[in-house]
């Protein structure tokens, strides 16, 4: 278990880099694509967040939701409404953008 967190650690680290943390969002975003699912997306999602200062503080800038809303939100399991995931990437700290597929 420790081997875990350490990974999470790590993660987190590399997720403070704007330009990494907008790499690993898109690289899950394709993989949402492929495959259709989108538990993977939405907790990468929160591993950014929790990367730029966790849950908690993020949930004050999304009117109407709570910290706890959020996390069931982001999790694999979870099946939010596409308006709640647009608000949730209008606030992450990296911006978003769509390129041409090669």
């Amino acid at each position: 278990m420790k081997r875990n967190s350490n990974y999470q650690e790590d993660l987190l680290e590399r997720l403070a880099n704007p330009k990494y943390a907008s790499g690993y969002l898109n690289a899950a975003l394709e993989e949402a694509i492929e495959d259709g699912f989108v538990g993977g997306l939405m907790v990468a999602i929160r591993n950014v967040i929790d990367a730029h200062g966790g849950m908690a503080k993020f949930a004050k800038k999304i009117k109407g939701k709570s910290r706890t809303s959020l996390y069931k939100t982001l999790n694999e399991d979870g099946n939010p409404e596409f308006s709640t995931v647009l608000e949730i990437i209008k606030h992450l700290p990296i911006s978003l953008q769509f390129n041409k597929a090669s």
